[in-house]
């Protein structure tokens, strides 16, 4: 896979970023890529073709979508990941470049140590998930940029990077990337952080409650709540869906079942 990188990447782009020599940067975004492919597409899609599951799902029958919907939803995607996503990976490289690199390969891996980054890129991703979501939501943002993501009201895992490109760069990838930038945790958490955010907007974004999805489900149902990616952000600025809101939600759910 490196080296068909390699052979695709434009000259004009090796000084930032070279496949050939920084493979820290190569193997994060194979570690995004291959959750999304395990997780979105294969298991929860798996899951999504099964009728019994969507009892389990918070918004029942909603959650189904159409063979058109997915094919949609999995090219958009995989077209971020793969096309865009390089605008905001190569200015973070660049920053844990400047801030003197990842940890070194050889180095060896102190769990304390990654566990502390660790915990700085979740505080990292909540705030600038909040911030840019929030942002997306004022009116003009919405209608240009992310009303496109929110047309699955119902959202399936595989539609977790259905976004605009320039939405999925600047909320969802720069968000995740900052933080390993400016921890420079060792390669392999640096790894596996990309591999773990992308199955957690997955889960996410599945629709079942025992994948924890009931949060963000709710902001695509009610919109105006849980913003964030945790409970940081929200909870400290007053967002959290309120009980009663939810209550009847959950009503609706299980009448729709």
């Amino acid at each position: 896979l490196t080296r068909a990188l390699e052979a695709m990447w434009p000259a004009a782009l090796r000084p930032y970023l070279d496949p050939a020599q920084d493979d820290t940067a190569v193997l994060m975004g194979c570690s995004a890529l291959s959750a999304y492919l395990v997780v979105a597409v294969g298991l929860c899609s798996l899951l999504d073709c099964h009728p019994e599951a969507h009892r389990y799902k918070t918004q029942g029958h909603r959650s189904i979508f159409t063979w058109d919907q997915w094919t949609r939803a999995v090219a958009v995607g995989l077209s971020n990941i793969l096309l865009f996503s390089w605008f905001a990976t190569i200015p973070a490289w660049q920053l844990q470049r400047r801030g003197g690199g990842s940890g070194a390969w050889d180095t060896p891996l102190s769990l304390p140590n990654e566990l502390a980054c660790f915990a700085v890129h979740v505080v990292t991703i909540d705030v600038w998930f909040y911030v840019t979501h929030r942002a997306l939501h004022l009116p003009l943002l919405y209608k240009w940029i992310h009303k496109f993501h929110h047309a699955f009201k119902a959202p399936a895992a595989i539609a977790c990077v259905y976004a605009n490109p320039i939405e999925f760069c600047v909320g969802n990838v720069g968000g995740v990337v900052l933080g390993p930038a400016l921890t420079r945790c060792h390669p392999y958490a640096a790894a596996y952080w990309l591999a773990f955010a992308l199955t957690s907007t997955s889960l996410a974004h599945s629709g079942y409650r025992a994948f924890g999805a009931e949060e963000h489900d709710a902001h695509h149902e009610h919109f105006s709540w849980n913003f964030g990616v945790g409970i940081l952000m929200d909870r400290a600025l007053g967002t959290c869906l309120p009980e009663g809101l939810r209550a009847r939600g959950g009503e609706k759910s299980m009448k729709r079942s």
